[in-house]
């Protein structure tokens, strides 16, 4: 089977349970509403201006909790408990809480290219204290952006991404 004809049955899967494609009313019920819901929740508990202000306080823990319950209040949750557990983890120390919340500002609001940012996130994760698992995993290094930004970045999760590919032909 082609990768055309392979994407062209992934299309017509897509659009027979949602037919009025990305408009469709059970679509954004399902994958829009809460997603859209969570990006608001963050803005109102955390956005750009409080965020600076607990910062600047030095209130990072705060922060870092503030940040992970939008997450984890969601009605789906965008990562898996795993990864839940171990940012839960890695911000548990004080310099952890500082090292999320400094990086997570930096990431959203910093100066600098989106990569030169996006970057030192990856790097600000990887430095968290590690309990039991990892704590980067592609699912958590995206998901604040996605919810910040959700027209600027998306969710990655490299599982379903992987078979989304495999299902429509396309080369990993």
């Amino acid at each position: 089977m082609t990768t055309s004809t392979r994407a062209t049955r992934c299309r017509r899967r897509f659009l027979s349970r949602f037919p009025g494609a990305f408009r469709d009313a059970t679509y954004l019920t399902w994958e829009r509403a809460y997603k859209w819901d969570t990006q608001t929740r963050l803005e109102a508990g955390l956005g750009k201006a409080e965020h600076e202000r607990l910062l600047l306080a030095g209130e990072y823990d705060e922060k870092a909790t503030r940040a992970l319950r939008v997450e984890q209040q969601s009605r789906d949750s965008m990562i898996f408990s795993f990864e839940k557990m171990a940012l839960r983890d890695g911000v548990r120390t004080p310099e952890g809480a500082q090292r999320f919340a400094r990086g997570l500002f930096a990431y959203l609001h910093g100066t600098g290219g989106a990569k030169t940012r996006f970057d030192a996130w990856v790097v600000a994760l990887d430095g968290l204290p590690r309990t039991q698992t990892r704590v980067l995993t592609w699912p958590v290094v995206s998901v604040f952006g996605f919810i910040a930004k959700p027209r600027t970045h998306l969710l990655l999760k490299s599982t379903v991404t992987r078979r989304a590919a495999a299902a429509s032909g396309v080369d990993r």
